[in-house]
């Protein structure tokens, strides 16, 4: 084998490191980015989920409350059971 081409053999292994470094940084700033975006829909989720759990934490008030208010337009007084279920 000629001396020829054992350099072109090392400069071809050269080209090839240098291109899978560059494939390999594109893959880390791919990644790098779709971290950001998954962060940024985990917080996002978060966020729904405090929604949802504050609206179902007021949907029974809102019941009761509702309750109460066709009593006293039906009977004109407060129904008392109602009043000790509010009681904590």
């Amino acid at each position: 084998m000629p001396a020829d081409m054992g350099d072109i053999r090392l400069l071809t292994l050269e080209h090839s490191l240098y291109e899978m470094h560059a494939r390999l940084m594109r893959t880390e700033e791919s990644n790098t980015a779709l971290s950001a975006k998954c962060q940024a829909l985990n917080d996002s989720m978060v966020k729904c989920l405090q929604v949802i759990t504050s609206t179902v934490d007021g949907v029974p008030a809102l019941i009761l409350f509702t309750v109460e208010s066709r009593y006293v337009t039906v009977h004109g007084h407060h129904d008392p059971r109602l009043r000790e279920s509010r009681a904590p």
